[in-house]
């Protein structure tokens, strides 16, 4: 089973820039992905952040977005950047478009809108500030599915791990659906969204 992700950076002045990545047993696109030394989530790290090894369909999807959240703040522990926290509208915005782009058979940053127009329906934005905002993207089927798991192959890729581990970011919220753009109603896959963002 693939696992895919993708991600997005937008900045106040800057147009979106899209990367994309297919993650197959450590192949991307063909060629070979080798984790930098220190990427990988041990279990131990997966252990202290509750759900974060449990397959898609045996949590709830929200105890799988704190598992994101707790284990994208330990990685960034790791760096000595600050933790991102919690903001509900950034959640409500990536989980409407995770549903969305699984129930649209669309696994892109622009299923039927950009990541701005997405946050600006929330009381996020607008904000009359500077402000930059990143997006990354992925779905996955039974193991592969899982929050672990997830984290892992946006931290193998480097434009992802870009995103998760950028100073600026103070802010996140995670939308997780069963089910993924390929297989809409198979409750042992999932689909994730990440936000990430800052206002000044």
């Amino acid at each position: 089973m693939q696992a895919r992700d993708m991600q997005g950076f937008e900045h106040s002045n800057m147009p979106q820039l899209l990367r994309f990545a297919i993650i197959t047993a450590g192949l991307a696109a063909g060629l070979v992905v080798l984790a930098p030394s220190g990427t990988g989530l041990g279990a131990a790290e997966a252990h202290a952040c509750k759900g974060a090894g449990a397959n898609p369909g045996k949590i709830k999807p929200a105890k799988a977005q704190r598992a994101t959240v707790c284990l994208v703040n330990r990685r960034r522990a790791r760096k000595n950047l600050p933790r991102v926290k919690f903001r509900k509208p950034l959640r409500t915005a990536a989980k409407n478009y995770s549903a969305r782009m699984r129930n649209n058979r669309c696994f892109s940053h622009t299923c039927g809108s950009t990541l701005q127009q997405r946050v600006q329906r929330t009381s996020y934005l607008p904000c009359g500030c500077a402000y930059g905002l990143g997006e990354t993207l992925a779905w996955g089927g039974g193991n592969r599915g899982k929050a672990r798991k997830i984290v892992q192959s946006w931290m193998k890729s480097p434009s992802h791990r870009q995103i998760l581990l950028t100073r600026s970011f103070r802010h996140i919220g995670v939308g997780v659906v069963w089910g993924s753009p390929s297989a809409p109603n198979k409750k042992r896959h999932s689909t994730y969204t990440a936000i990430f963002g800052y206002k000044n």
